[in-house]
């Protein structure tokens, strides 16, 4: 990598493998040991900068698989439930009428948190600057980014997480979470993608809420 910034480049690479190894997302293993009904995918470096309000924050690097050219098989779903829009114009209706508080925050480690769905078998080549020994590939224990499965399995995680600490889901849509404390809807969390929008009629500072939503996902 030959450029001006090649080193905050090459920091930002290591950052994100020693996230991906941190989260184990995978397990290196013999390609021998391959199931035959598994998939070996290609992954790629995707690099930007990242801007905050007009400023440069940092030099971004993630690894994400070529999703694109993953098989399809019959026991293959990658639908993934949405918040629509109508829930979402009623919720912030509701929160300017009774005065709630709200808040529009990433999910650390989104996808990567996610294990891989039941049943699925997909292994990784070697990455890019990051050479593994003869023979060997990357065993894929947690969706990354490009997986067509992430989505689905992010999302399941959020269901699993939101109703284990108390939240109800609504069957009117699926991606809405709602937790009651004294007989008050005090909590309201939309799912959405990697992020997470938070109502509240609690006086929460936007800190405290960001560190609640990324503790529940990490």
């Amino acid at each position: 990598m030959i450029v001006p910034d090649c080193k905050e480049w090459m920091d930002a690479c290591d950052s994100e493998m020693g996230t991906l190894e941190r989260m184990k997302c995978w397990e290196i293993v013999d390609e021998s040991t391959m199931p035959p009904d598994s998939e070996l995918i290609d992954p790629k470096w995707v690099l930007k900068l990242k801007f905050e309000n007009g400023k440069y924050v940092k030099h971004k690097g993630r690894v994400v698989a070529k999703g694109y050219l993953q098989k399809r098989t019959s026991d293959f779903s990658s639908f993934s439930p949405t918040a629509s829009q109508v829930t979402l114009r009623v919720i912030l209706a509701l929160t300017a009428m009774v005065g709630f508080k709200s808040w529009d925050l990433d999910a650390t480690c989104a996808f990567i948190s996610a294990p891989l769905p039941k049943g699925q078998k997909l292994y990784l080549k070697p990455i890019e600057g990051y050479p593994l020994p003869k023979g060997k590939v990357l065993k894929l224990l947690k969706t990354i980014y490009g997986l067509i499965q992430a989505p689905l399995a992010f999302y399941l995680l959020c269901s699993k997480v939101y109703t284990k600490v108390g939240y109800t889901q609504l069957k009117s849509d699926e991606c809405v979470f709602v937790r009651q404390e004294d007989n008050v809807r005090k909590r309201i969390e939309i799912c959405k993608d990697q992020k997470a929008d938070c109502l509240s009629n609690r006086n929460v500072s936007y800190t405290r809420r960001r560190q609640s939503v990324q503790g529940l996902h990490s």
